[in-house]
């Protein structure tokens, strides 16, 4: 509803509407204290295959190399029936 308005401004009113306290999260964006964790986390989902959201992964363990990566906002019954098969 909101991606050709995406920004600080549409953030802030979101944050605002959402009753956060204002000041912190103005500190937090303008300090850009999470940046790097942002940009570590987009480049391991880039590595991953990962290029949208919704993006689940279902493992098989805790390696990401043996999970699979379902795409997509998918309904309830075609999900849960991948994610089935995949742990079967």
């Amino acid at each position: 509803e909101n991606q050709t308005s995406l920004g600080d401004a549409l953030f802030t009113r979101l944050a605002s509407e959402l009753g956060l306290n204002e000041k912190k999260f103005s500190d937090c964006t303008t300090s850009k204290k999470y940046d790097s964790v942002v940009s570590g986390q987009s480049s391991e989902g880039d590595a991953a295959g990962v290029t949208g959201t919704p993006a689940t992964f279902v493992l098989k363990g805790t390696d990401l190399a043996s999970g699979e990566l379902i795409s997509g906002a998918l309904p309830y019954e075609t999900f849960n029936s991948i994610v089935s098969g995949l742990l079967k």
